[in-house]
């Protein structure tokens, strides 16, 4: 969820937020203005430092928002939350998302938690599923 998305804030005239997705190249910004979409476009780019570099030249110099406070700003968007664990790595990252959106108060059942098939997860993480009733799909 956190990996391919940035969030960028402007304080102007009026509070201006960039939510950023960037895949293959390309990027797409989404501007929002007093939490209103104002404008969708569509970039290419190497990476988030182009992106940024674009919304500086044309916006300002917008902030990135730290990664707790994104995951924050994302988990309150009235869609479903994908947690995704696709690949092994030892750092846990979706775990501690899981157990931060719980905590801030996410309904379990907007989540859905997206788990390779081929790799084995903790007890913990199993009896932390079954406990708040967590969705899960594999992949």
């Amino acid at each position: 969820m956190l990996e391919n998305v940035e969030i960028y804030r402007l304080r102007d005239k009026v509070l201006r937020d960039f939510l950023v997705e960037f895949y293959d190249g390309k990027a797409t910004i989404m501007v929002f203005e007093e939490g209103n979409l104002r404008d969708i476009i569509d970039i290419e780019a190497k990476d988030f430092d182009e992106v940024e570099n674009y919304i500086s030249q044309n916006y300002g110099n917008a902030i990135k928002i730290p990664i707790l406070e994104k995951l924050n700003a994302l988990a309150y968007v009235p869609f479903l939350i994908l947690v995704i664990r696709h690949i092994e790595l030892t750092r846990c990252g979706e775990y501690i998302e899981l157990v931060f959106l719980l905590r801030s108060g996410i309904d379990p059942s907007r989540i859905y938690l997206m788990l390779n098939k081929n790799i084995e997860v903790s007890t913990m993480l199993n009896e932390l599923i079954d406990y708040v009733k967590i969705n899960l799909k594999d992949i």
